[in-house]
């Protein structure tokens, strides 16, 4: 049968989120028995704190299974106002706030408010790739400004105001930033604030659904505190990244009064309403202990400092230190390759670490667990092996490591292998000189000689990565 429908135009400037398209072949990776951590989607590994699930299951039980008002319950909305107020000290009213299922649906929310055919909306880049294609599907023309890395990927308030003109109906900003961890500074914002009286046409929309998550030399600033651009001022905020909560999809939008009822009435016909159960647990979320926050601060922020150090030992790459959110955004120009190479190399390659995980670090150095694939071959027979271990590397740069391995033959024969090994660090080449001993147990006729005999050996890894490794028998 053919159809002959055509689908609507403004449905070909509908961009897409990679970080999803990453997703999906890491799970697909997964599947297969390859041990991934993913390093491309934007959410906190965290578990949703357990008193935030137990109100959700007690909501559950209580009987709220019904549809709430459009706009959010009334309890969690005067929260959002008195969190406001406790954290950034601004009043704001609960009849401004709107509860929606997922920070996106504001982007959209925005667009669509302030975007059409003859409009322009301006947008970060690099930034999160759903400004542009929720601007591009409202009919109004996407236009970037550059955050500098070499200003740690902060904006010039003076270079947003010179795009301005006449058809500018609406600005987006983003701080702490994703994908690229910067925060604007204060005096940019203020500047911004101060420019945009000059304009008072142009709406903006503060994107601050990372704004727990500062560590680093700047502070967060929000744009609550410019009183004179609060009549246009839209914020963006929500659950999903402060509480380890992205599958719960929940955010709120604040609003301005002349913008909110026909926010509100975008609520009516797009989604009804935000999942009721959901809706109590974000109530206990902001009324409730907020350990967990910090917690998970401190966390991210040890993770950037090493993040930070490891990727600018990589050959080709050049990486800004990021001050919040939970992203390290690395240049990679030097390696002379695209994004998507560089992705589909760390996912795909055979012989490299499919994964790792960041262990609590101990008075002698860094914990990770690793997990490898190898391949070679050993009297002219190939095989591959997958190895899981604990590694350290201490404080003085040397490493340890050990673990065990399921080796296995072209032709079906089954090694398994413990063993240990050991680097000083880089040498003056850059190379990393391991030195192991492995021990062999096997069922195959075969290679019956090597079980009670160990293999010590020794391998370089290079800049790039490679490495050939040399074993010999050791009675």
């Amino acid at each position: 049968m053919n159809n002959s429908y055509n689908i609507a135009s403004r449905n070909n400037n509908l961009g897409t989120e990679t970080a999803f398209t990453v997703l999906a072949k890491a799970n697909e990776l997964v599947s297969q028995g390859k041990n991934i951590i993913n390093l491309g989607i934007g959410q906190p590994d965290f578990k949703t704190p357990l008193n935030i699930v137990e109100a959700g299951i007690k909501a559950i039980r209580d009987g709220h299974h019904g549809y709430t008002q459009s706009t959010g319950i009334p309890k969690l909305k005067e929260a959002v106002s008195t969190d406001i107020k406790k954290r950034h000290n601004e009043e704001i009213s609960p009849d401004n706030v709107i509860i929606v299922p997922g920070g996106k649906v504001i982007i959209f929310f925005s667009a669509m408010l302030m975007g059409e055919k003859n409009k322009e909306i301006l947008y970060p880049n690099p930034g999160f790739p759903i400004y542009e294609s929720a601007i591009n599907y409202s009919g109004a023309k996407a236009i970037p400004y550059k955050l500098s890395e070499e200003k740690g990927f902060s904006f010039s308030a003076e270079d947003i105001l010179n795009k301005i003109n006449e058809s500018t109906s609406l600005i987006i900003i983003n701080s702490p930033a994703n994908p690229t961890g910067g925060i604007v500074p204060e005096f940019e914002l203020e500047k911004l604030a101060q420019g945009l009286e000059k304009f008072p046409n142009v709406v903006l929309m503060s994107d601050e659904i990372y704004d727990q998550f500062c560590f680093g030399d700047i502070n967060f600033t929000s744009m609550l505190k410019f009183p004179e651009i609060r009549d246009r001022l839209i914020i963006l905020n929500g659950w999903s990244k402060t509480y380890a909560m992205t599958g719960w999809r929940l955010g709120y939008g604040i609003f301005p009064d002349k913008l909110y009822k026909i926010a509100e009435k975008l609520a009516v016909n797009i989604h009804s309403c935000v999942n009721a159960s959901a809706q109590h647990a974000a109530l206990e979320a902001l009324t409730g202990p907020q350990n967990c926050v910090e917690e998970m601060n401190q966390v991210f922020k040890k993770r950037a400092d090493l993040m930070f150090k490891q990727l600018n030992e990589i050959k080709g790459f050049n990486c800004q230190k990021p001050n919040g959110a939970f992203y390290c955004f690395p240049n990679i120009s030097g390696t002379n390759k695209s994004s998507i190479e560089i992705q589909n190399i760390l996912l795909d390659e055979i012989g490299t670490i499919t994964g790792v995980k960041v262990l609590p670090a101990t008075a002698e150095g860094a914990n990770y667990e690793v997990c490898l694939s190898s391949s070679g071959e050993m009297r002219g027979t190939k095989y591959s092996t997958n190895w899981t271990y604990a590694q350290i590397v201490r404080t003085d740069g040397s490493i340890y490591g050990a673990g065990d391995g399921v080796m296995t033959t072209e032709c079906g024969e089954v090694f398994y292998i413990k063993g240990s090994g050991s680097a000083p660090g880089p040498d003056q080449s850059g190379n990393i000189p391991f030195r192991y001993i492995n021990h062999l147990h096997t069922t195959s006729e075969k290679f019956s000689d090597l079980n009670g005999v160990a293999i010590v050996g020794e391998y370089d890894v290079s800049e790039d990565g490679s490495t050939v490794a040399k074993g010999w028998h050791w009675k």
